[in-house]
């Protein structure tokens, strides 16, 4: 159970809820009844809280206090009737209605107010729990109280109770005295709203009374608080209380004295609402006009609410004036006039207070917010109950920090004046608010406050919503679109553009329906039908820029805000024109806006609507760009999906990727479509924010922003420049400004984003663009910095070539097309900068980019100049447009050849026609192929332009070996670009023939580009245009309609009578030339090469290819028309020609279906009646010689077009129209016709794979006249390949062996020497033929003569040396010989010269089968021999013979058989190897090698005996290869071939030999390696391969002639004095200052050979030394070489103290042999002086080694001495003791002094001086121990004798330096320093005997300063031996010498090759009678 409180509790929120919803009618007994019933049951619940212990709780207290207060204000106290029932008067009277009311309730409701005044809630001490509702309480009490209790206590109440409390420092007090003084100014018809109830409490009546309800809907219907005022009373005017009362309040209130800081939002409210109560009470609006003067009172807590005051009363739907004026105070609605002219001082006071706040608080002072805010969720409405529109409402308790009260205050008061917009001048104020960044408000609050205020403005005032779109639009364009604003700024577009949106379709539900209806289409009333919106154009121009901008969040609302003004626009002219979209307008109008208007006559459409028209394309286009541009494009999946189905432009918003693509085809579509002042507005805010925003290094956000904008502004610039688009010199300065940032930004990403802004700029700004980089770029250039930069600028160049109008707008601007002509011919262009190792991936990219921009450019010079031509056909007057001179072209073609590698590494055997340079060698193989398929495209169109090449380079191309460039053009040949066409168009006398011949002989792919390059010269293309790739739906349909048109403009079906059955050629031939020409004009060449054209097109009518059938087929008859046409005149028929011309034509009119149709079958049929009316129209014409020597003429045809059996069948056909007779006239053709016969063979033999088949007409032709024709036709297979390196000499071989097999049978003799005579050395060595040639020519010689069988010896044999010779020479080897020794090979590049070395290497390889086979054509006379001999010679000779063949095969059959001549030719540089083994043939030299000389040896003992004179003439013709050939390694092997025959060197090729060894002997001089030594003369190393190849080229000679004189053969004297003095010169180079050891060598040998030949070498020495002789030669050693000749024993001193063994001995050996001859004038001055040679030369090598060699060379010696006649005197006793006493330290001493003894006897002082310079030699030329003795010598004989002493010592002064130095070099060896030690104290002691004291210390001083011991001069050996030839060969007669030199091996050889070069002997024998032989004519070059 409950208790008694509970039930109380209950009883009372049950009473709350019933009074709340009820009105108490006291006119009515039963109400007021009910009325003091309730009374009865609060009052004392109420009371009982004021007791000491109450019973019940506060809150049950507060609820009572607060149901009481509810039952008050349910009575309508405020009625007149109920004031009149309750009067005063009738209380007084006792009325007992009056009475009981008054007793019931007034008298309970005073009572209570006065328990309250004095008891609960006193003045002085008001109630600690209840004063505020005890106020409440009272004041309701109040208001409705009788007059007289309202008069007494109206004082009490305001002035002293709740006035002053206004004031209180207490928030809730203070809040409570302004709500009661509220309640009072409004009176008893005001209502507070109470707290509901509780819904868990049902509603319930204490009794049935009558009360009704007080709601609708649910709802209280309260009176409005605007409408309520003061309590009035009967019998009073209405005004008795309410002046004197306003009074009291205004001046506690609002006076400034009084006024006080409130801080409190709930008491501003309050006081805006006594404010207004104020003004509705006094009718009078003076009050707020005072307060709003803040320089009156300067307290914005006054300010506030005044301001929100104001704007309550100028807001028409607040209703204030719809209320307020229906008081009983305002009877004539006069309040309503006051609040219109309110507005005006409202507008006036705001204009300086809102400056000054926003100073104070507005975002500058306080700040922005960081992010963006977003108002699309504020649906603002006019409630003004609305939480959101009530004063006051924002504590900004969102901030961080909590402001001061000042500053809140004034936040504050910044909102109010900010709801204040709506009824206020927006161009006063709006702008301010909005462009002060109001929106991004620190506080947001203010920002709130400001869109819900817009959205207001934008309902209650439609004339202001164009000029609030703008006012947004123009703030959206001076804020960065980095910035938070520039969304926060969008957001509120969208929503008010959203607004208007809905306000024009009629849609809103917000807000009275009349004042919507009003306020709809306001707007589109006054608008004019012709003028684009400019609140539409500017924010259509804001949203593109913002379509830009990074954020997809931007970008999304963008596209939003263009949709709302789309659905604005089309709900404003759906109003005015019924619904349609577009109106239709004057024509006076269409013409003033003529370019703005759509095509339908209307305004352009919105932006939305263009994108929602393009939108498929453009999203098409932006996927396709995407995966073709971005690296990410191909892997990105979302692409590839969309790719199939694309999106949505609302989904690609969200992608930032792909929206990038985007943008530039939704400016494209903007700037063909949309409104112009759209495109101006545009650009220009993108052009500001260019300049104002430039983007920083490092932000990637800020870069992709300022390029989009870039892009877009690039974009957006219209063709047709108005006042207000940006200035295209603004653009070029902004982009000037904006290159040089690429040198600092070096990012992909910021790169990236400029080749998007330059790839997306219109027409109009490729000049702008243009202009800028290409001066940017030129000072790149210039400066040669920023590498990448500048290569970077390139593909910018090479992106804004693609732009779809860059051709056009080139070819319009010629200012612009002139210069990127210049562009593209300037270094800049053509030249590539150095480049290190990073940036070669870049230089690889930017020669692609130069490619293609080249490439446009092309296109628009061409297209400039046919335009210039047209208009310059049409109107007469003469136009140029730019274009490159024929010098440019060149250098364009040049360069183009240069930007990629060529030949194909696949093509040509890798040879190289393109070097490599900077352009191409760093490219990938992609790059690489774009460049050389875009270097076609190029070469096509600007061979257009003009004949840029000279027709020698036109020749070349085709003709070149291998024709690298040939095919470089047929790659670069395409359907598209045709750069074959021109090419042919230009040259044709040059090309016409190879193309024709390249038809034929290509392979089909390459033969189809010269078929059609042919064929377009005389017919149109019939071809479609390449299809759009890039899966565009709207390209598709604009190519379907262009290849519509393409149709019907060549009547593909053949439908037009008049243009194909004429019989006229003038309708079909094409116009095909660079000027426009009356049509019917065929191309240059044409009309030469129609019989060609005849042939070509009747071989093509059979292919299966439709498209070459069908061209060839109009070519036959286009050909045969022109051909009938031109010749119609002489063929003495005219009226016959034109009528067989129409029944040709309208036979290939019947015939067109069939060979047009797309079969792949061969119209076998159709052809041949072709072929057949063909051939018998050119008969009536009279072409058949020339159809028919165009059909020999012309290569063979292709197998595709039936080869041989459409040949043969073309043949047949012409066959059976001709006539040949016998007539004079006739001969000419007939031998025209045979000699294309012979020339076709070639060809013919190929195609029917066999070479035979041409035998019998080879043979006819020569047994026709053989004596004639055999040199020609053998000179010609010779000459084979010469001139054409490329030419395949083996695949032509089998023919030319058949022809030289003719020949032979013809006239085996004549054939024979033709074809030996390549391998002789005077052909070989032809000077007046190119070494090539002579070898390609020895080489053909030898591959016909391997062919011939049935060969007869007898006209070989006297060729047979020159044969083998030439087999030997060139037999494959072993031996690799390097430098100049290889074999030369001449060529262009390295490939050629492979290709040479490899046909070398297979000539090689076929002269073992020859040298087999000349042997064994020997057989018949070999076997007469065996017949001949004794059987034991014969089986030896069989043997031999075999044996020889045998190893012959090993090289023809196994290949396993070399030469090895590296022993032979290292014996040649070995002269004293005595000791050589002679190898059997059969032992090899090492692996599959044997040595030549054996070789040579088995052929010379095979042949000799067989062929006399064999071994003679190989010498001879060896001699000659030997001494004449520029090959080393040839020379070499020559000399040993004529060393080893064993024949003597005749003596009139003696001087030849002289000749060339003293020529490579000078050559030797002259090279820096003979710089004498400074030192020592000792030997020389070799120093380069020069110096090597001389010494080997003199040691080869030198060792011919040492094997000439050992010859069977008996040399001349004239020979042997040649020998002789050949090795004194060889030997006087040891007295040289340098020398090669193995030269000094030779002459050893050659001496040696003269000593030990048959002849008595004493008559040698005599003949060499006559008198006739020897002073001559002696006179040239003095004269010539500067040295004097004192005889051979001097000359081999060097040689007696070498350090080489076997030159030691050899020398010692001579000179025994010397001296046992006897003393002659060649061994020196006298016997004595030779002997003291002799003995300085060797004492030293005797004493050092005591050896019996020693000793047994001393014994000799000294008896060769006696036989010179010299005194030996005690010198065998002294060797004989020295022997003995062998080991005795002092023996050397000994012997050295019994020797010095003698030489003092003997030549002193007599050859003294002489004395002195053998030992300088011997010193110089010795080794270390050598030198010793030497200075021991010199110290023993100057101590034999005064005499000698004195005699000595003048010649031996630098030896006595050389001595002192080395005696103080501590460094040098210790023998030679004894041995110098010794010496100068030998030398001191004579100097002190037979010199002064300054000789001695001019001695010792040289000694201390000699620093070096000079050398020896060099010897000219070269002027000894050409002195000593000479002289020799001047006494034995020189002219004899020369006529004995006889003609060559072969009597008389043939002149194979014109150019120059001696004669032959025509008449000279070979095998025939004699008879004389024609000069045979050149070979062809």
């Amino acid at each position: 159970m409950r208790n008694q409180h509970d039930l109380d509790e209950v009883q009372l929120r049950c009473l709350y809820s019933y009074v709340e919803c009820v009105e108490c009618d006291l006119r009515m007994q039963d109400s007021r009844s009910a009325l003091g019933l309730m009374m009865d049951e609060i009052i004392p619940i109420i009371s009982g809280a004021f007791v000491k212990k109450p019973s019940q709780s506060v809150s049950a207290s507060k609820r009572a206090i607060a149901c009481l207060r509810a039952v008050v204000e349910s009575g309508n106290f405020h009625e007149s009737s109920v004031a009149n029932m309750t009067s005063p008067q009738k209380v007084a009277e006792g009325d007992a209605t009056a009475v009981n009311v008054h007793e019931a309730i007034f008298a309970k409701m005073q009572a209570l107010y006065i328990d309250i005044n004095t008891s609960w809630n006193k003045l002085k001490k008001s109630s600690k729990d209840y004063a505020g509702e005890l106020n409440l309480l009272m004041m309701s009490i109040f208001v409705r109280s009788p007059q007289q209790f309202y008069a007494s206590q109206i004082e009490d109440i305001l002035k002293k109770r709740f006035l002053p409390a206004c004031h209180s420092s207490k928030l809730d007090e203070r809040s409570n005295a302004l709500e009661c003084v509220l309640m009072f100014l409004r009176g008893p018809r005001w209502r507070q709203d109470i707290v509901p109830s509780p819904k868990f409490l049902p509603h319930m009546q204490i009794d049935a009374s009558p009360n009704h309800s007080r709601t609708e809907g649910g709802c209280k219907a309260l009176p409005h608080k605007f409408s309520c005022v003061t309590a009035s009373f009967a019998g009073y005017e209405a005004v008795v209380f309410q002046p004197e009362c306003l009074m009291w309040i205004q001046d506690e209130l609002f006076t400034g004295k009084k006024a006080k800081a409130q801080s409190s939002l709930a008491v501003y409210t309050a006081i805006a609402d006594i404010i207004l109560a104020l003004a509705i009470n006094s009718m009078s609006i003076s009050s707020v006009r005072r307060i709003l003067d803040l320089s009156d009172h300067k307290s914005y807590d006054l300010y506030l609410p005044a301001l929100n005051a104001a704007r309550i009363i100028v807001d028409p739907l607040s209703g204030f004036v719809e209320h307020a004026t229906g008081t009983r105070l305002d009877p004539e609605r006069m309040l309503g006039k006051m609040a219109e002219d309110f507005a005006q001082f409202v507008t006036m006071a705001l204009g300086n207070d809102m400056q000054n706040v926003m100073k104070n608080v507005g975002p500058e002072k306080f700040g922005l917010a960081p992010l963006s805010l977003t108002f699309s969720s504020i649906s603002e409405h006019d409630n003004l109950d609305d939480k959101r529109n009530n004063v006051c409402d924002s504590d900004f308790s969102g901030l961080k920090a909590k402001p001061k009260t000042d500053v809140l205050l004034q936040l504050q008061v910044l909102q109010e004046m900010t709801r204040c917009l709506p009824f206020l001048s927006f161009a006063q104020f709006g702008g301010l608010l909005i462009g002060a960044d109001m929106l991004q408000h620190g506080a947001m609050e203010l920002s709130i406050t400001l869109a819900a205020s817009v959205q207001r403005l934008m309902r209650r005032k439609p004339e202001s919503r164009p000029e609030v779109v703008i006012e947004i639009v123009n703030r959206i364009a001076a804020t960065p679109p980095a910035s938070a604003s520039y969304l926060t700024l969008l957001g509120l577009l969208q929503v008010v553009l959203q607004l208007w949106a809905v306000i024009e379709k009629g849609a809103e539900t917000a807000g009275e329906g009349p004042l919507l209806e009003r306020t709809r289409l306001s707007t589109c009333a006054d608008q004019s039908e012709v003028v684009y919106p400019s609140w539409a154009a500017a924010v259509e121009a804001a949203i593109m820029v913002a379509l830009v901008h990074t954020q997809q969040t931007v970008r999304a609302a963008g596209l939003k805000i263009l949709q709302a003004i789309a659905t604005t626009r089309d709900a404003q002219m759906a109003t005015k024109n019924g619904g349609i979209r577009s109106s239709t307008i004057s024509a006076a109008a269409l013409e003033e806006k003529e370019g703005e208007l759509d095509a339908g006559g209307g305004l352009r459409p919105c932006v939305a609507h263009i994108l929602e028209e393009h939108e498929n394309t453009i999203v098409q286009r932006a996927i396709h760009r995407f995966m073709l541009d971005s690296q990410e494009g191909v892997d990105d999946p979302s692409a590839a999906a969309f790719a199939t189905k694309p999106p949505e432009l609302r989904v690609l918003v969200s992608l930032d990727k792909l929206w990038l693509f985007a943008l530039p085809e939704i400016a494209k579509f903007m700037l063909n479509e949309a409104d112009s002042s759209v495109i101006d507005r545009a650009g220009s805010m993108l052009y500001e924010l260019l300049w104002q925003n430039p983007p920083g290094d490092d932000d990637e956000v800020q870069q992709k922003m300022w390029a989009g904008q870039l892009m877009l502004l690039l974009a957006l610039i219209p063709s047709v420049h108005r006042g207000d688009s940006v200035s295209l010199n603004g653009v070029q300065a902004l982009l000037v400004s904006t290159w040089p940032k690429l040198k600092n930004t070096a990012t992909r990403l910021w790169k990236g984003l400029i080749d998007t802004a330059v790839g997306a700029a219109s027409a109009a700004a490729i000049t702008p663009v243009t202009n800028s980089m290409h001066e940017f770029l030129l000072d790149l250039q210039s400066t040669g910095k920023n590498k990448l930069t500048y290569l970077y600028l390139w593909r910018l160049m090479r992106i804004l070539s693609e732009n779809p109008s860059f051709v056009r707008t080139l070819s319009e601007n010629h200012d612009l097309l002139d210069r990127y002509v210049t562009l593209t011919t300037s270094p800049a262009m053509l030249d590539a900068p150095e480049i290190s190792e990073q940036k070669e991936e870049r230089m690889a990219a930017s020669t692609v980019d130069r490619c293609l921009l080249l490439d446009r450019v092309a296109t628009a010079v061409a297209m400039a100049g046919n335009t210039a031509l047209h208009v310059q056909t049409a109107s007469g007057s003469s136009v140029a447009a730019p274009s490159w001179d024929l010098g440019q072209l060149k250098q364009i073609y040049l360069w183009l050849r240069r930007t990629h590698r060529w030949p194909l590494p696949s093509m040509f055997n890798g040879q190289v026609a393109s070097p490599a340079t900077t352009f191409n060698k760093f490219l990938t193989k992609e790059q690489d192929s774009v460049c050389r398929r875009y270097s076609g495209k190029i070469l096509s169109k600007i061979l257009s332009l003009g004949a840029f090449l000279d027709p020698a380079d036109a020749r070349t191309i085709m003709v070149q070996s291998p024709p690298v460039d040939l095919a470089w053009f047929v790659q670069a040949n395409t359907p598209g670009d045709p750069c074959l066409r021109w090419l042919l168009f230009h040259y044709p006398g040059e090309l016409y023939e190879h193309f024709f011949a390249d038809v034929y002989r290509r392979i089909p792919l390459e033969a189809f580009h010269y078929f059609h390059a042919i064929a377009d010269q005389m017919l149109p293309s019939e071809s479609l245009g390449a299809p759009p790739v890039n899966g565009v739906t709207k390209d598709s349909t604009d190519y379907y309609v262009g290849a519509a048109e393409w149709g019907q403009s060549h009547d593909l079906a053949r439908l037009i009578p008049s243009k194909w059955l004429s019989g006229q050629p003038t309708d079909i031939a094409m116009v095909l030339t660079a000027t426009v020409e009356p049509s019917g004009k065929l191309a240059p060449g044409v009309g030469e090469n129609l019989p060609a054209l005849l042939l070509l097109g009747l071989r093509g009518i059979t292919s299966v290819d439709s498209i070459t059938r069908i061209r060839a087929f109009r070519m036959v008859r286009s050909t045969v028309l022109h051909i009938m046409v031109r010749n119609s005149a002489t063929s003495g028929d005219e009226a016959a020609m034109t009528e067989k011309r129409k029944d040709f034509a309208q036979l290939m009119a019947k015939m067109n279906p069939r060979f047009a149709s797309k079969n792949r079958g061969v119209l076998k049929t159709e052809s041949n009646l072709v072929a057949e009316t063909v051939a018998t129209c050119m008969a009536m014409a009279g072409c058949m010689d020339l159809v028919l020597s165009e059909m020999f003429r012309s290569p063979a045809n292709r197998s595709e077009w039936g080869g041989s059996e459409t040949d043969l069948m073309l043949i047949a056909k012409f066959c059976k129209c001709i006539t040949l007779t016998d007539a004079e006239a006739d001969v000419s053709f007939g031998l025209e016709f045979l000699g294309r016969l012979f020339h076709a063979s070639f060809y013919h033999a190929k195609e029917l794979e066999s070479a035979s088949a041409c035998a019998n007409m080879w043979i006819s032709l020569i047994t026709k006249s053989p004596q004639t024709n055999v040199p020609i036709i053998v000179n010609h297979i010779l000459c084979l390949g010469i001139g054409d390196r490329s030419a395949s000499v083996r695949q032509q071989a089998p023919l030319c062996k058949v022809i030289a097999q003719a020949c032979y049978d013809a006239d085996p003799y004549l054939t024979a020497r033709w074809l030996s005579h390549p391998l002789t050395f005077e052909r070989y060595h032809d000077a007046a033929i190119e070494m090539t040639d002579r070898m390609r020519q020895a080489e053909n010689a030898a591959t016909y003569l391997l062919g011939l069988t049935n060969v007869n010896p007898d006209p070989f044999l006297s060729y047979l040396p020159a044969i083998i010779n030439y087999c030997v020479l060139f037999f494959p080897t072993s031996t690799r010989f390097g430098g100049r020794e290889a074999e030369k090979v001449e060529a262009k590049d390295e490939a050629e010269a492979g290709q040479e070395r490899t046909r070398r290497g297979r000539h090689e390889k076929d002269l073992p089968q020859l040298l087999y086979n000349m042997i064994l054509i020997l057989q018949p006379l070999m076997a007469a021999k065996v017949k001949g001999v004794p059987e034991e010679d014969a089986t030896a000779y069989v043997r031999g013979t075999n044996k020889l063949l045998a190893l012959v095969r090993c090289g023809v059959d196994v290949s396993h058989l070399l030469l090895d001549w590296m022993r032979p030719i290292g014996l040649v540089q070995l002269p004293l190897v005595t000791e050589v083994p002679q190898l059997d043939v059969t032992q090899a030299s090492s692996a599959g090698s044997i040595s030549p000389i054996a070789l040579i040896d088995e052929l010379n003992l095979c042949i000799q005996s067989t062929v006399g004179g064999f071994t003679e003439g190989w010498a001879t013709e060896a001699l000659k290869w030997a001494l004449h050939d520029t090959t080393l390694s040839t020379s070499l092997k020559a000399h040993v071939i004529f060393g080893t025959s064993g024949r003597a060197i005749p003596d009139h090729s003696l001087k030849t030999t002289m000749k060339t060894l003293v020529a490579v002997t000078q050559e030797l001089e002259g090279i820096e390696a003979y710089a004498p030594s400074s030192r020592h003369v000792a030997s020389t190393k070799v120093k380069s391969t020069t110096h090597y190849q001389l010494i080997l080229s003199i040691c080869g000679a030198a060792h011919s002639l040492s094997a000439s004189c050992i010859s069977e053969a008996p040399a001349s004297d004239t020979a042997r004095s040649t020998y002789f003095w050949t090795a004194c010169a060889l030997l006087a180079s040891a007295r040289s200052g340098t020398y090669d050891p193995r030269i000094f060598g030779h002459g050893l040998r050659l001496l040696g050979r003269l000593v030990n030949c048959k002849a008595d070498f004493a008559d040698v020495l005599a003949h060499a030394t006559g008198s006739s002789i020897m002073p001559a030669v002696a006179s040239a050693w003095t004269t010539d070489a500067d040295i004097t000749f004192e005889g051979v024993v001097l000359l081999l001193v060097p040689g007696l103290c070498s350090a080489n063994f076997e030159t030691a001995a050899q020398a010692r050996e001579l000179v025994i042999r010397l001296f046992e001859v006897g003393q002659t004038p060649a061994h020196g001055v006298d016997a004595s002086a030779c002997a003291t040679d002799v003995i300085v030369g060797t004492l030293g090598w005797v004493t050092e080694t005591a050896s019996p060699e020693a000793f047994s060379f001393i014994d000799r010696l000294l008896t060769a001495m006696i036989v010179m006649g010299c005194d030996t005197g005690d010198l065998n006793t002294a060797v004989a003791d020295y022997q003995a006493n062998e080991g005795d330290p002092s023996g050397d001493m000994e012997l050295i002094g019994a020797f010095m003894r003698w030489v003092d006897a003997a030549a002193f002082p007599r050859h003294a001086e002489k004395v002195a310079k053998v030992l300088r030699l011997v010193y110089l030329s010795g080794t270390v121990s050598t030198q010793a003795w030497v200075f021991k010598m010199i110290g023993v004989l100057l101590g034999t004798s005064d005499e000698t002493c004195t005699a000595l010592l003048p010649h031996m002064n630098a030896l006595f330096q050389e001595s002192a130095r080395l005696a103080h070099d501590a460094t040098a060896p210790a023998v030679l320093r004894k041995a110098s030690t010794f010496l100068c104290s030998v030398t001191l002691e004579c100097f002190s005997k037979s010199a002064s004291k300054k000789s001695l210390g001019d001695l010792r001083a040289a000694a201390r300063g000699y620093g070096q011991f000079g050398g020896l001069p060099n010897v000219a050996i070269s002027k000894l031996l050409q002195g000593a030839t000479a002289a020799v060969i001047a006494k034995v007669g020189n002219e004899e010498a020369d006529a004995a030199e006889p003609p060559s091996v072969v009597a008389a050889a043939p002149l194979l090759s014109g150019g120059g070069g001696g004669g032959v002997d025509e008449n000279a024998a070979a095998g025939s009678e004699g008879v004389a032989r024609p000069r045979p004519p050149p070979p062809p070059k």
